[in-house]
């Protein structure tokens, strides 16, 4: 894990990217995950995923930090009542060489599967609840700073 000022975090662990081609079966390849926290974003953890090399990104996106930890002990994911299915769903599985969380991305015609270790996550979530308590999310925003930004961009002042 390494440590930023008391306001950020980041780690990097070793994935995988699962694929399921209905005439091929599951492919797998190898991931480098890179997850990072902000305190001024206390919602969402960005997540950073390379190749094995861990060369040019492949994918970087945010996912909602309660619907990671959600997924730690049950299903979790994003369906609204009028989704037809789920953005993101994360689910953790006790597998024969220790438990996985997998994260799904679904698309309309596809669905991209990552899976990562689930002690690495649950000690990123702890460093994250670490800076930023589960239910004081609110606080930590600058809404007021960030309007006065927005209206400084739209009127030119």
């Amino acid at each position: 894990m390494t440590a930023h000022p008391s306001t950020a975090i980041t780690t990097t662990f070793e994935g995988r990217l699962y694929h399921l081609d209905p005439s091929t079966g599951v492919h797998t390849a190898p991931l480098v995950v890179a997850m990072s926290y902000a305190a001024t974003d206390p919602y969402t953890v960005d997540v950073r995923l390379t190749d094995a090399s861990g060369q040019a990104p492949v994918v970087t996106c945010a996912v909602g930090r309660d619907l990671l930890a959600g997924g730690l002990s049950t299903s979790s994911d994003t369906t609204a009542p009028d989704q037809p299915a789920a953005e993101v769903c994360v689910a953790t599985r006790g597998l024969a060489c220790g438990d996985w969380t997998l994260i799904t991305w679904y698309s309309p015609g596809d669905r991209a599967e990552i899976g990562i270790p689930t002690y690495e996550l649950i000690e990123f979530l702890a460093e994250t609840e670490d800076l930023v308590a589960p239910g004081t999310e609110a606080a930590h925003l600058e809404l007021d700073s960030e309007i006065r930004e927005l209206l400084k961009r739209e009127t030119g002042r």
